[in-house]
């Protein structure tokens, strides 16, 4: 098992895949962020319209994401 400061999905994935760790601890993430495994899906393109997201907020996260552009770093320029 693997536990502590896993940050993101893609570490957690890369610390299975190289056969480390069978189990993923995020407790203290989970903490600190409620939808980890929700954002980290959709990070790792497993959810690119927020289907597996509470019906009450993925709606408005899928129109709210056709209304973005696609270089989110456009919105800092």
């Amino acid at each position: 098992m693997a536990i502590g400061l896993n940050l993101d999905g893609n570490q957690a994935e890369s610390i299975l895949q190289a056969g480390d760790a069978d189990l993923i601890g995020i407790a203290r993430q989970a903490l600190y962020d409620p939808y980890w495994p929700l954002h980290s899906a959709r990070a790792m393109g497993c959810d690119d319209d927020f289907a597996m997201w509470p019906p009450e907020s993925g709606w408005w996260l899928n129109k709210r994401k056709a209304n973005l552009p696609n270089d989110r770093g456009a919105l800092f320029q």
